[in-house]
């Protein structure tokens, strides 16, 4: 039976001239002018960053709606904030990280072609 386009097999992995394995989020060898033309980005690092200080964010503004009630629902909508909020943030969060893989993946790729079509 052929193999669905879903079911990706991880049994075997390409790499490029350098040994990286393609798809990995750190491109080794990439330069200054590789970033400044937006070849090699900074995605992961920023991400996680932003993410952090995001779900840090919706969890003190939960705990503070608890904690300084501005109206009678206000506990309810603190919990909410920390549970819903902080889910819904990780999920746009994965989703942008998701694109910026796809980019990394996408440029090992393509180098990986050019190197086989010189050789």
């Amino acid at each position: 039976m052929p193999e669905s386009f879903g079911s990706a097999r991880a049994d075997h992995e390409y790499t490029s001239e350098e040994g990286s394995a393609i798809g990995s989020h750190r491109p080794r060898g990439s330069s200054i002018g590789d970033f400044l033309r937006f070849r090699s980005l900074v995605s992961s690092t920023v991400m996680t960053f932003i993410y952090f200080l995001g779900a840090a964010w919706l969890t003190l503004h939960g705990i503070g709606r608890i904690l300084l009630p501005q109206s009678e629902y206000s506990a309810v909508f603190g919990v909410g904030i920390i549970l819903l909020g902080n889910l819904v943030w990780r999920v746009l969060c994965e989703i942008i990280a998701v694109a910026f893989s796809i980019h990394d993946r996408l440029s090992e790729i393509e180098k990986h072609l050019r190197s086989a079509s010189e050789a």
